[in-house]
Formats: C-alpha cells, structure tokens, sequence
C-alpha cells in the first residue's frame, strides 16, 4: 500500500546540508514556574505513597512505624519518620494539591 503525501506536507532538505542540527530554545519564566510547580507537585504526591505503602507493609509485618535515620558523624538522630499518622498526611497532600492548583490558575491568568 503506498500513501500519497500532499505536496504541503512534504518535507524537503538541502543538498548542500546534510544534517538537521536541533535548536537549544529557553523556557519562559512562565514555563520554568509550571514545570517547578509539576516537579514539586509530583515528588510530594508519591513521597507520601511511599510512605503510606511502607506504613502498610510494616504494620502488616507488626513492626514499629517509627524510623530513625542517623549520621555515621553524629550519635543523635538526624531525621524521625512516623509512618503511622500516613492517613493524616494524605490530607495534607490533598491540600497541597489544591493549592498548587490554584497557584497554577493564578500563573495561566497573567
């Protein structure tokens, strides 16, 4: 089967040119801002599935829910984690998002 091409869809080249060579193009602040927003939307959102799944396994397994991560440096705890209140931040991710939302209208408005 051959399909015809129309002749204003038909791509032509130089012969003098050998290559296409891609354009480097600058996002606007406006798209930096957005693509900001998106990353920083994306890496809450499945940190906090991450934590709700291993609350899960843990409490399946009747582990503790609390983690402690510590410096080889220091002999305090660096960092605590207490899985168990996962719930609790599933509501605040659900705000989170609702005002990235809402920041996202406000940078499409202007």
């Amino acid at each position: 089967m051959v399909l015809a091409v129309p002749e204003q869809q038909r791509v032509t080249y130089s012969h003098r040119r050998r290559a296409l060579l891609p354009k480097v193009v600058d996002y606007s602040s406006r798209d930096s801002l957005l693509l900001l927003l998106s990353a920083i939307e994306t890496t809450v959102i499945q940190l906090n599935e991450i934590q709700a799944d291993a609350a899960a396994r843990l409490k399946a397994l009747q582990a503790p829910t609390a983690i402690e991560f510590c410096s080889d440096r220091e002999q305090s705890a660096v960092r605590r984690v207490d899985l168990s209140d996962a719930t609790v931040q599933k509501e605040k991710v659900a705000k989170f998002g609702a005002l990235v939302a809402e920041l996202r209208e406000a940078v499409h408005a202007n």
